[in-house]
């Protein structure tokens, strides 16, 4: 349940044209033939394929379990992919090899100093966060991933770890023990409750028990978030959080990197589907789409027929699909239609594997690149995030010197 500190910075179809407006009513018998089948990928035909989501959130250290877990699989723009689409994109983990027992809570496993991190500042997090995304891991790759998982947190817990040993280098005992008092008065009234709404308690000692079910505490979290904070503080005070950047700096970053301000066509859409597996023969399924089409072109509001009649996934919504990405969909045929069908037009009556489909399109957008008058805020922020990453690399190079660190992984061969 541990979490990262507060951060301080923030050719299917047939050609669609002006002549080929759809008024004539659907036909209602039987449909010509057995239709044109698809190949069909990952992504899913209603849905679009996954979005992909990347953080660009600005940290001031990596934190402990923040390289894997700050891009939380549970985002806004995101969907939980299909078991076997897990499976496909998630690389296997390097084969690790060591002792289970390694990782019960009171082993050390890293020393940093004179500072020691035990199985039980990690594992907590680890297990809880394996377990809510074990499908994304064949079942004989999941010890292997722990372990990976473990390794990636060990880094963040040590970078801390050594901020911790420099700020007791810095300041005198009794300073240090007035910061962490402080800190401490700050966790118990701003992060202790919020550990109690994640965990869905209402008292301390209900959370206590939860946390000592995952191997941790009340108190292991008090002192955690304390060295977070601690570390975070101070390393805010050996950067420059706001570096200069030069109208040249961001006009070279763009020319660059033109491909990243590159969007592809895009397109907002509704849809009426009728699934082949809801009626007894295709030929009654073809009459209800042809109906659901003639009651469009007959005035009838395309919202409501969707709620009425279409099986698609957005159907109670009035059948609107938002944004979709060209080449995104599992249907081809759809795809095809919806970037290339006039706008407001509804299409001839499609069929893919499901069923048979009518849609329209809303709005549509081409591909295009964004300019750079458009690009410079987000350049700015890219370029000062960049800058801010190495100042703290260079701290960290610097502060590890005449610290020695010792994992239980030094033995084991370094990540491909």
């Amino acid at each position: 349940m541990r979490h990262a500190a507060p951060q301080l910075v923030p050719s299917l179809l047939p050609a669609f044209g002006p002549s080929s407006r759809c008024h004539v009513p659907y036909p209602r018998h039987a449909p010509p033939g057995s239709g044109q089948q698809h190949d069909c990928g990952r992504s899913s035909p209603e849905g679009g394929r996954l979005p992909r989501c990347p953080s660009t959130r600005l940290a001031l250290i990596v934190w402990a379990l923040l390289p894997l877990l700050a891009a939380h699989p549970r985002t806004a723009c995101s969907q939980p992919a299909s078991r076997q689409a897990s499976y496909e994109t998630t690389p296997a983990p390097q084969q690790w090899h060591l002792p289970q027992t390694v990782f019960d809570g009171a082993k050390v496993i890293a020393r940093v100093g004179p500072e020691v991190i035990l199985a039980a500042d990690i594992m907590p997090v680890v297990n809880d966060w394996l377990a809510r995304n074990a499908e994304k891991y064949p079942p004989d790759q999941l010890e292997q991933a722990r372990l990976y998982l473990i390794r990636h947190a060990l880094k963040g817990l040590i970078d801390t770890k050594i901020l911790v040993v420099r700020v007791r280098q810095k300041v005198p005992k009794e300073g240090y023990e007035r910061i962490m008092e402080k800190l401490g008065g700050i966790f118990e009234k701003e992060e202790l409750p919020k550990l109690m709404e994640r965990a869905g308690v209402a008292a301390r000692a209900e959370l206590e028990a939860k946390l000592r079910e995952l191997g941790s505490s009340v108190e292991r979290e008090r002192a955690a978030f304390c060295e977070r904070m601690l570390a975070q503080q101070w390393v805010r005070q050996q950067i420059d959080l706001e570096p200069e950047i030069t109208h040249q700096q961001m006009l070279d970053y763009y020319q660059q990197h033109r491909e990243q301000f590159e969007y592809p066509a895009r397109a907002r859409w509704e849809m009426l589907l009728v699934r082949f597996d809801s009626y007894p023969s295709k030929a009654e399924a073809y009459r209800a789409i042809a109906a659901m089409g003639n009651a469009v072109l007959n005035g009838e509001p395309f919202a409501e027929v969707a709620r009425r009649g279409s099986e698609g996934a957005t159907a109670k919504d009035g059948g609107a699909y938002d944004w979709t990405t060209r080449g995104s969909l599992r249907s081809k045929i759809i795809d095809e239609a919806i970037f290339t069908l006039p706008v407001g037009q509804l299409s001839r009556i499609l069929e893919d594997e499901r069923g048979f489909v009518i849609v329209r399109v809303i709005e549509r957008q081409e591909a295009g690149r964004i300019p750079f008058e458009d690009a410079q805020a987000q350049i700015r922020q890219r370029l000062k995030q960049e800058h801010i990453e190495r100042q703290i690399k260079k701290y960290l190079d610097e502060a590890r010197k005449g610290i020695k660190v010792w994992t239980v992984f030094d033995d084991l061969p370094d990540e491909q």
